[in-house]
């Protein structure tokens, strides 16, 4: 019987980025301050060396409230300088969702900014926290009480890198494992495609605390390509940073690309603007290009590392899966289905997640291996792939599988309509009705007389809601993506 050969170390990769272009900007913070990748590889190491000095294990996992700060991205790398297991927690999570991630990771260390830990002390329990600040400037401190930092240990791609809260749309997040393959490959195949250099920068405003986020730190430590921060929820903020500092590319999701192409002036000239997280209106992304926004639509998930298929220059709809991410569309008893069929969406490939760290519930895997996830689509006989919608998302209406999606982005193209979502009210034979929650744009008052007539000319009638309610907002989660199984207001 062969034997298996031996995994072979993988370098740091911030390391190894610094040795490469120690000069070069790496990271231009919040404050228009510039870092060099030696002078981020230093804070890092710092940070990581008294991260390891101050108890973290060997693969301890560290549950980390990070801000889009340039301290918090050095402290990302730091964790896996230190071989720690990165755990991004949202800060903007309720006291009790922060609570109840805590006591399902079990991290090592509980790490805040001075900002971010606010969240923490207001759980009940009051968790034991290191304030980030502390641990950056302790080696200025002698070291107090700290055993001096061990040798950096050695990575092996099979390691797991972070381990990422899913977006939890549905009900309590899992916990996603990826490694630094499944990173690695999904940066270089996003870098790939956009053809990424050392000369690009990459304005990230998405939060730390989501893996669509993360993964611009991973393209940018592969590629050498600079990264720009900016504040996920100030717009005028990130168009201006990336004007000042001329940035050739960003990560949007659909409601922050829908206010940068609604500001009057825009200096900011961008190569290429990737809008995911949540499903698209085509009626956006033609806006965005007129108003000179180069934005492609893509498709992602948490377990498969983020990005895995990118809306073609030739398409208005629907993305084509990179070529190193596998897509199969199956029916229920996971068989192939040919192009033109709707079915279940199956992803595999090298960004691929081993699996959960504690769910407790294995992955749902076809006998080839592949994910199973909750996507319903159909790719066409070009390749390009169409998601219609999540299976658990579908209504059943007078015997007919009819999408939300379909019915939202019709709705949200009435001029009237800045958001809406559709859910599902009985009927009296157990089926479905579906039941538009509205919010209208500023200066509208009341439902457009003519939302009816205008739904029934661009959908099937059974598709056409049946009830409409006028909301102030509808839930989201950071990523964009509307939660439906949340109270709107």
């Amino acid at each position: 019987m062969l034997k298996q050969a031996a995994e072979q170390p993988t370098d740091h990769w911030l390391l190894a980025r610094a040795q490469a272009n120690p000069t070069n900007p790496a990271l231009i913070d919040e404050n228009d301050r510039s870092y060099t990748w030696k002078e981020l590889a230093d804070i890092s190491t710092s940070i990581a060396e008294n991260l390891a000095s101050a108890g973290l294990p060997h693969n301890g996992r560290v549950a980390f409230l990070a801000e889009n700060t340039a301290l918090s991205v050095a402290a990302i790398h730091g964790i896996s300088l230190a071989s720690g297991i990165l755990i991004p927690v949202n800060a903007r999570l309720s006291p009790n969702e922060i609570c109840t991630l805590l006591e399902k990771a079990k991290p090592s260390l509980i790490l805040a900014t001075e900002s971010t830990a606010r969240a923490i002390h207001k759980i009940p329990t009051k968790p034991e926290i290191t304030v980030l600040e502390d641990i950056r400037f302790a080696h200025t401190h002698a070291r107090r009480g700290l055993s001096p930092a061990p040798p950096l240990r050695p990575l092996l791609p099979s390691m797991d890198q972070l381990i990422v809260p899913s977006s939890g749309t549905t009900g309590t997040p899992k916990g996603v494992r990826l490694t630094f393959a499944a990173n690695a490959a999904s940066a270089r195949a996003v870098a790939s495609h956009f053809t990424l250099t050392t000369n690009d920068r990459w304005v990230a405003c998405l939060p730390l605390a989501h893996v669509g986020g993360l993964a611009i730190l991973w393209r940018s430590l592969l590629t050498g390509a600079a990264v720009i921060l900016a504040s996920p929820q100030d717009t005028k903020a990130i168009d201006r940073a990336a004007a000042q500092h001329k940035g050739t590319l960003a990560s949007l999701v659909p409601t922050q690309l829908e206010r940068l192409t609604g500001l009057s002036e825009r200096k900011s000239e961008f190569r290429a603007v990737l809008i995911g997280g949540a499903s698209v209106d085509p009626a956006l992304l033609i806006a965005a290009h007129k108003a000179k926004i180069p934005a492609y639509a893509s498709y992602g998930m948490t377990e498969m590392a983020s990005t895995i298929a990118i809306q073609p220059l030739s398409e208005k709809t629907g993305t084509l899966p990179l070529p190193t991410a596998r897509v199969v569309i199956v029916d229920e008893e996971n068989q192939p289905l040919p192009p033109g069929k709707e079915g279940r969406v199956c992803v595999g490939g090298p960004m691929l997640s081993p699996g959960y760290a504690w769910s407790g519930q294995p992955f749902d895997r076809t006998p080839e291996n592949l994910f199973r996830t909750n996507d319903r689509a159909v790719i066409t006989p070009q390749g390009i792939l169409h998601i219609r919608g999540r299976a658990d998302h579908m209504l059943i209406i007078r015997g007919e599988n009819v999408h939300p999606v379909e019915i939202e982005q019709v709705v949200r193209s009435h001029p009237s309509i800045r958001d809406v979502m559709v859910k599902g009210e009985k009927d009296s034979l157990g089926g479905s009705l579906p039941v538009a929650h509205v919010v209208l744009h500023p200066g509208t008052s009341s439902l457009p007389a003519d939302i009816q007539t205008y739904c029934r000319a661009r959908l099937a009638g059974v598709k056409v809601p049946c009830r409409w309610e006028i909301v102030e907002t509808l839930p989201r989660n950071p990523a964009g993506k509307l939660v439906r199984h949340t109270r709107h207001t």
